[in-house]
């Protein structure tokens, strides 16, 4: 009797020790998706999306920003819990697919004087894309062009204003973000012509496979819990 009170005090403090323990999200460490204002402070679409799903399963967070190709490695061995990105064929092939989080518009930006202003006005044109993103193969079939991976919007744009390129495709909130948020890009911003909309990307929720089942059970909960609430619709309108 004594040793079963024992195991159940044992069992209980693990259990709480458990609880305590932060869930660990891989993030792509690129503006808007994730930023580091200072050591150990987090923003961004997707760290702020990941915050609505932890509070719905009422767990803390600990974020680990990386580069994009790394992320779906670090999924897929266990090494963070979950992610949310647009969707990936590596993710795809070794992850949980929970959910789609949100649908983003997929645009490109030409120089103001390159007389682009439609789909068809970039066909055979260089064109600087996200390092490790799939953002091309969406345009698979209906745009021919030549695609220049670049490591950051930054980057891309300062391409783009030294003629390198004719256009920067990416997600639409975090070009104009980067834009704005760089003294340099915004005060050339004359230079960059109108967004061009292409398509929509979609952006899902995406869990690893080594995590227990029950931790899997309460993060799917708390997703649709932020669907129903339309919690993730406000946090990439507030972007």
């Amino acid at each position: 009797m004594r040793l079963r009170w024992i195991y159940g005090i044992l069992y209980w403090c693990c259990a709480l020790a458990w609880a305590a323990e932060p869930f660990s999200v891989a993030v792509i460490d690129v503006k808007p998706w994730a930023m580091e204002s200072k050591p150990g402070v987090y923003g961004g679409i997707y760290v702020d999306a990941a915050r609505v799903i932890a509070q719905e399963a009422g767990y803390p967070l600990r974020f680990k920003l990386l580069p994009y190709l790394r992320v779906p490695l670090e999924v897929a061995s266990g090494g963070s819990a979950f992610t949310i990105v647009s969707d990936n064929d590596d993710l795809n092939a070794s992850s949980i697919k929970v959910g789609l989080v949100q649908q983003l518009p997929l645009v490109a930006i030409p120089r103001s004087n390159a007389g682009v202003t439609q789909l068809s006005d970039l066909q055979h044109k260089r064109i600087a894309v996200l390092r490790g993103t799939t953002y091309h193969t969406q345009l698979a079939g209906i745009l021919s062009a030549d695609f220049t991976p670049v490591e950051h919007y930054e980057q891309a744009f300062q391409m783009l204003l030294m003629n390198r390129v004719d256009a920067v495709l990416g997600v639409d909130q975090g070009l104009k973000y980067m834009v704005q948020s760089s003294p340099s890009l915004k005060s050339q911003q004359r230079k960059f012509g109108a967004p061009i909309g292409l398509t929509l990307l979609d952006a899902y929720l995406y869990v690893s496979p080594r995590l227990p089942l029950h931790q899997l059970l309460e993060i799917k909960r708390a997703y649709q819990a932020a669907k129903s609430k339309h919690l993730f619709d406000s946090v990439f309108n507030s972007y």
